[in-house]
């Protein structure tokens, strides 16, 4: 319909948080924002694996997907994004709210971790949270050179030398 209506190149490059690959034979994370800490990358592409794995294993066990649960998936998704670390979401289990850490904690409870890569994976997702993301230090940054009397821009410039120095893992 997308196609035939003019909305979606017929190429098929068409816009999901999570699809499978028009190229390869692989499923496409695309709701990541870049991480300048490359164990931070790993940690994030390790969680997708696991849950990508457990997601096959519940599919062909055929433990069906319920429109409540995808609703809160949606509200969850949102909150991501508006709130960070530091939102409130809807609980796996009990559906009352909970912190990242919180929540992160009931999925690894739902989805045990299989492999030792799906467990580090989870602890340093967890660390993260604790301590801080890259966009809580990028924040940081910016509040520290406005207060040092630098202006936007420069202010920005010193954003963009921290991430690139995080890359080079020079932090």
């Amino acid at each position: 319909m997308l196609q035939r209506s003019g909305a979606l190149a017929k190429d098929g490059a068409l816009w999901w948080a999570l699809r499978p690959s028009h190229r390869f034979a692989t499923v496409e994370l695309r709701i990541c924002d870049g991480c300048p800490r490359l164990e931070v990358a790993l940690c994030i592409a390790a969680l997708f694996r696991h849950l990508v794995e457990c997601c096959a294993v519940a599919h062909y066990a055929a433990t069906p997907v319920n429109r409540e649960l995808h609703w809160i998936t949606q509200e969850n998704y949102w909150r991501a994004m508006r709130y960070g670390r530091h939102g409130q979401f809807i609980g796996v289990h009990e559906q009352a709210q909970v912190t990242a850490q919180g929540w992160l904690a009931q999925l690894g409870t739902q989805h045990p971790p299989q492999t030792a890569d799906a467990e580090r994976a989870l602890m340093l997702a967890q660390r993260v949270l604790q301590d801080g993301t890259s966009a809580d230090r990028q924040l940081l940054c910016l509040r520290e050179a406005r207060a040092a009397g630098l202006d936007v821009r420069q202010g920005l410039r010193a954003v963009v030398d921290q991430v690139l120095e995080e890359g080079a893992g020079k932090v």
